[in-house]
């Protein structure tokens, strides 16, 4: 079955669900998406997100300090929060 996502989306989302387990999180949020959107610093996300001043460290530091790190937990796709969910049915 072939995905509606392009290679880098699918990286993308890769890279978020390994955030969210390696934070210890139970969820893949939207600020677990942006830090996959920066994680691949030659997407052109990554590009216009660091050329407006976005620093992938200060933003996992805000991660972090707002929802909590963790042992790595194990998660799957399907636990994306709706907001998540709505994010990527938008793309």
């Amino acid at each position: 079955m072939k995905s509606k996502f392009t290679q880098m989306a699918q990286s993308t989302l890769g890279n978020a669900l390994g955030f969210a387990r390696d934070f210890g999180h139970t969820y893949i949020g939207s600020e677990h998406l942006l830090l996959g959107l920066l994680r691949d610093r030659t997407s052109v996300s990554a590009h216009y997100l660091t050329e407006r001043g976005t620093d992938t460290e200060a933003v996992r530091a805000a991660v972090v300090n707002l929802a909590g790190e963790g042992s790595p937990t194990a998660l799957s796709a399907a636990d994306m929060t709706p907001r998540t969910k709505k994010i990527i049915e938008a793309s």
